[in-house]
């Protein structure tokens, strides 16, 4: 008799909802109110950011704000995306990336922004 183990496949997306879902967790335990507010706020901008200005800009964007939140929603979609990665590692990735990668890593960049977006908007209300 032969025995069927079923698996569970798991998509990039299921794991990067995860992994994001982890990430705001976090943050919902060490931002004050008004942090949160500046979080959800930049995080809900940034998928949008990035879409038009493209994902060199936004990145160097998020950066020169200085110590923010969008320091911390960068470093979240970094570290979600990259597991583990830092927003140099991105960035960088995306500046000596060919044309076709650096397509592909600004619609993954979009995709997990976008959970971290969610995530900010669901656990932070």
């Amino acid at each position: 008799m032969t025995t069927v183990t079923s698996q569970f496949v798991r998509t990039r997306s299921q794991e990067w909802a995860e992994r994001a879902c982890l990430k705001v967790r976090q943050r919902n335990e060490t931002l004050n109110d008004n942090q949160k507010k500046e979080y959800a706020s930049f995080a809900k901008r940034f998928p949008a950011l990035v879409h038009s200005s493209g994902l060199a800009q936004a990145i160097a964007f998020a950066q020169s704000r200085g110590t923010g939140q969008s320091d911390k929603v960068l470093e979240d979609v970094a570290s979600v995306l990259l597991n583990p990665g830092t927003p140099d590692q991105l960035g960088e990735k995306a500046r000596k990336a060919t044309v076709v990668e650096y397509m592909r890593l600004t619609h993954e960049v979009i995709q997990v922004a976008s959970w971290v977006k969610r995530f900010a908007e669901a656990i932070f209300d």
